[in-house]
């Protein structure tokens, strides 16, 4: 009994309502598994953020055990020869600001682990212990500059600026580039500032006393007066309660689907403490903070964001919410009440 081969005109085909059917089917599920791997990814980005403060907070305490319970931080006074850079050494021999001192060491630093040029000067004015205390825990862990470690994943602007820090190039009005004859002096540093902000008291006094004033706030949110009192002298042992005191924060609140300053109460982000935790919190479960020289009333900021933009760059901060001019919102834990001796979680 012979097989029966179907000839080519019964062999059974698509028609084209099945093959619609299909595609339609196929756009369906990537439709709906989009928005899910986009959510992996945000949470994958959020969880390398939470690693890189349980980072820092390895080198704190490494740093702590190593040098007397100090908190790693830019520490170089009047009077210290602390340089194989002469040009550096006379700033500290000199008399000039405490800031003046701190920004010597962050170029001494830079110099060595970032490799710049030793002819470019020593930005003035300018608080490194903000956005560049991270270079302390860089020097200590012997890193190459830029490192990674100290950018955010969701912070594109820094990820770019650090992949070619040596062509970074700012558009003149950038926050913190002064310019002369149309050179930006101090534009150079950006590339190895770090998306996480080491708190004032961590660095500086607590509060003003007899002898001078801390770093404080000014009235523009990225502003800060230097203060005359040493900076550096601080230790863990300082900290009254260390599960509630932050030690360090993103100043943008970037795992939002809306990327937002991160005073706004309602902005949820990772914070580094005192204790060494990493811990995620909204804004608004934190105390308002004060200004340690003028302590009263709780002290709050105008946020005014640059918004300065150029070519391959997100704008550097997110755009204020309800007003062009400026939203006011309270500082929280950038400014402490009470400094390491305070609390910031209610």
């Amino acid at each position: 009994m012979g097989t029966h081969v179907p000839s080519p005109s019964t062999r059974k085909a698509f028609t084209l309502i099945e093959l619609l059917v299909v595609i339609a089917i196929i756009a369906l599920l990537v439709g709906i598994l989009l928005p899910a791997l986009g959510k992996a990814r945000a949470a994958g980005r959020k969880a390398a953020c939470q690693s890189n403060l349980r980072q820092f907070a390895v080198g704190y305490a490494g740093y702590s055990s190593d040098f007397r319970d100090h908190i790693a931080t830019l520490w170089v006074t009047r009077g210290n020869i602390f340089s194989d850079y002469n040009d550096l050494n006379a700033i500290t021999m000199g008399s000039a600001p405490q800031a003046r001192y701190a920004a010597a060491q962050a170029v001494d630093i830079l110099r060595r682990r970032a490799g710049i040029s030793t002819s470019l000067p020593v930005p003035d004015p300018w608080i490194p212990n903000v956005y560049y205390s991270h270079l302390m825990i860089n020097d200590y862990l012997s890193q190459r500059l830029p490192e990674r470690m100290v950018v955010c994943p969701e912070d594109r602007a820094r990820q770019q600026w650090a992949a070619s820090p040596l062509s970074f190039s700012p558009v003149p009005g950038f926050p913190g580039a002064t310019y002369s004859n149309g050179t930006p002096d101090g534009a150079f540093r950006w590339p190895y500032s770090s998306s996480y902000q080491l708190v004032a008291a961590a660095f500086s006094e607590d509060r003003r006393s007899a002898q001078g004033t801390t770093v404080g706030p000014a009235a523009t949110f990225h502003q800060f007066q230097g203060g005359t009192l040493p900076y550096g002298r601080r230790h863990f042992a300082d900290v009254s309660f260390p599960a509630s005191k932050v030690l360090m924060f993103d100043e943008i609140a970037r795992h939002a689907q809306t990327p937002a300053y991160y005073a706004y109460p309602d902005t949820i982000q990772p914070l580094l403490f005192a204790d060494s935790s990493v811990r995620e919190f909204r804004t608004s479960d934190t105390r308002h903070g004060e200004d340690p020289n003028n302590p009263s009333n709780p002290q709050d900021v105008n946020y005014t964001p640059s918004q300065t933009t150029y070519s391959g760059d997100p704008a550097f901060e997110p755009p204020a919410r309800a007003n062009t001019a400026g939203d006011l919102v309270y500082t929280r834990y950038q400014w402490t009440r009470g400094g390491l001796r305070g609390t910031d979680i209610k």
